[in-house]
């Protein structure tokens, strides 16, 4: 964020103009700070930065409340915590810098303060005083607030209901230019949590059989599974589902038809491997993946404990909703129960690593299932495997064909470099759709797909050449018209063979029945699976004269043109990006022997965008900007693994 780099930078001491007494006194007393002893950085639960959420009153001039709606996050950064002559009392400088929309790497934040004040262990209030700068960008002035921030219940401890509130107010008159509405403050302690809702007593409440099939733990431990990014999963409402029904934890406040189609997890900083528990935030969205900056929104959020079962590989967790949040802020209600699992083999019709439910204890609302829509769990040291289900069916459908021409004359990618074999597509069908989509495996052979890992160069076994079983999952959206109720998702599980003799892919896929439109939420309630459907993908040939090339193929519906599952064929391109193509123009590239460190340095950094170059010049524009950074990325990536020694 922004405000990182802002912080860094500063090392001059917090000391204000402003009367520390005469605002704060009563809260917490001034006294007198041992500077010689050794400051901390971090005071009761919070780290040393912590971010919050902020909440302005009306139409704040400065923190603009209609912004809110995209972001309302600050970051509270402590600088210098010192022991005083009062028992438990201590004297804070810390630094306030409030988010915004607008904010960008080397941008300076909304709202920025510095302030100074006091802390007192025992009673947990903490009162600061301060100023510092800011900028209406209604009026186009630089201003220079000044504020009395005052928060509540920073303790030594906390636990799954423990919130730091407090508001941030303006010294000012409401005449003056630098006066600000004031703002409503809350933060989510992280340090010295105590588990008292998961524990081993409360498993009863949740159901699940031990599995045999589910061995998919990754070897470093279970908390590390969720992210302390987020972690995505697909929402599927039951059939009971239905308006007037209680379909959601907070189904009251956002109701039936804006039902929210994903969900996240993200746990804190703190867990217990030990203890086997960790602390999560469970939010809900109305989109598939949101971005970096948008706003806390406790009418979607739980905060929940979970514990471990290894018996049954399953994480639990109690969850609890924030209360009463238009008087004040505060944790309870924690009925809702949520297992999340980790099924051991893959396949055509299954390819999700997680899934889970959510349920209330209550029977407030009917219960929800989830299934993740990327693949972020560690399959490489997971013990996942891939379990090849419709291999007689790819024998029939794919005909191997002969090569054309002997291995020395020409050759296809290797089915085992990542690059190679994940590529995005543009789709287009005899009625004039158009769409884009992407294409990543999740087998090849026996592994399971890692999308970072590339051969070495110049490393080929005769195993390589030659039919290998593959499995892929392809996502395909296709657009009716320019509204977004003209989008239609297909998503696609599918497993063949791919011949490097041949570059020819042919495999039979698996499509989701169910999921509609990009704003059809409900209908993801229960898919089915429709597997009559034929995929032929076609690779170029690795030629030494040209760095690029196109994945030609289609996907059709084996039904009868009159059954309601069949579909039109669907023709897809995409540019082709070849590890050993770029190995030929690494070759090529005229590296010499008494050329300077840095000028090797140069020719070889600039071969990713060469070859971009060369690429994007044969795509439609509108597929340019989306192929330059998948291109980026992975040439990069590649430029790293790839090329070293």
């Amino acid at each position: 964020m922004a405000s990182t780099c802002f912080f860094s930078c500063e090392t001059e001491s917090t000391e204000s103009a402003i009367s520390y007494s005469e605002y704060c006194s009563k809260i917490v007393p001034e006294s007198n700070p041992y500077f010689s002893s050794r400051p901390s950085t971090t005071f009761g639960t919070l780290r040393q930065s912590e971010y919050g959420a902020y909440y302005p009153v009306g139409e704040n001039r400065i923190l603009n409340s209609n912004g809110t709606r995209f972001v309302n996050s600050f970051l509270f950064r402590t600088r210098l915590v010192y022991k005083t002559d009062r028992d438990g009392v201590f004297k804070i400088e810390s630094r306030l810098a409030f988010q915004s929309p607008e904010n960008i790497p080397g941008r300076s934040p909304k709202l920025y303060l510095k302030l100074q004040g006091f802390w007192s262990e025992s009673s947990g209030n903490l009162c600061m005083v301060g100023e510092g700068s800011a900028y209406n960008s209604k009026e186009g002035k630089q201003l220079t607030p000044a504020a009395v921030l005052k928060l509540t219940n920073i303790k030594n401890s906390c636990n799954i209901t423990t919130l730091i509130t407090g508001t941030l107010v303006s010294l000012s008159s409401n005449t003056d230019d630098n006066y600000f509405e004031p703002v409503s403050l809350l933060m989510i302690p992280q340090l010295k949590y105590n588990y008292t809702v998961a524990s081993e007593e409360s498993e009863d409440g949740f159901s699940g059989e031990s599995d045999n099939n589910l061995q998919g733990l990754p070897r470093r431990g279970f908390f590390s599974l969720i992210s302390q990014g987020e972690t995505f999963f697909d929402l599927q409402y039951t059939i009971g589902c239905s308006p007037g029904k209680n379909c959601f934890p907070f189904d009251g406040k956002i109701g039936y038809n804006n039902l929210p189609s994903s969900m996240s997890l993200r746990r804190s900083e703190y867990c217990s491997e030990i203890q086997r528990r960790l602390r999560l935030m469970i939010e809900f969205h109305n989109v598939s993946h949101v971005g970096m900056y948008r706003s806390f929104n406790p009418n979607s959020i739980l905060i929940g404990e979970g514990f471990w079962d290894y018996n049954k590989n399953q994480l639990s967790v109690l969850a609890c909703r924030f209360l009463n949040i238009a008087e004040s802020w505060s944790v309870g209600d924690c009925t809702t129960r949520l297992t999340l699992t980790f099924p051991g083999i893959l396949s055509i019709r299954e390819t999700s690593t997680m899934m889970g439910q959510i349920w209330s204890d209550s029977g407030y609302f009917y219960p929800i299932m989830f299934r993740n829509t990327e693949n972020h769990v560690e399959l490489s040291s997971s013990g996942l495997k891939y379990e090849y289900t419709e291999m007689e069916r790819v024998k029939k459908s794919c005909p191997r064909k002969k090569p054309v021409r002997k291995r020395e004359e020409i050759s296809y990618a290797s089915a085992y470099n990542s690059i190679d074999m994940e590529f995005e597509i543009s789709v287009k069908t005899s009625e004039g759709k158009t769409g884009w989509g992407s294409a990543v495996p999740v087998s090849v052979g026996d592994r399971l797909y890692n999308r970072y890992s590339i051969n070495p160069v110049g490393v080929r076994t005769e195993v390589e050449y030659g039919p290998i079983n593959i499995s892929y999952e392809i996502g395909i959206r296709l657009f009716y018209n320019l509204t977004s109720e003209g989008e239609k998702l297909m998503k696609i599980t599918a497993e063949g063979i791919y011949d490097s003799e041949t570059g020819f892919l042919c495999m039979v896929g698996c499509r989701k029945i169910g999921i509609g439109s990009s704003n059809d939420q409900v209908s993801q309630s229960a898919y089915s699976l429709d597997c009559e459907i034929l995929l032929n993908f076609q690779f170029p040939p690795i030629k030494p004269d040209k760095n690029g090339g196109y994945v030609k193929g289609s996907i059709e519906s084996r039904r009868e043109k009159t059954d309601p599952l069949y579909f039109n064929p669907l023709h897809l391109a995409s540019a082709a990006y070849v590890v050993e193509q770029a190995k030929q123009s690494l070759s090529s590239w005229n590296l010499k022997p008494d050329d300077s460190e840095q000028n090797k340095v140069d020719k070889i950094s600039n071969l990713p965008y060469e070859i971009l170059r060369r690429t994007i010049s044969r795509l439609p524009f509108k597929s340019v900007v989306k192929t330059s950074r998948s291109f980026i990325n992975q040439m990069e990536k590649f430029m790293e693994n790839g090329l070293q020694g």
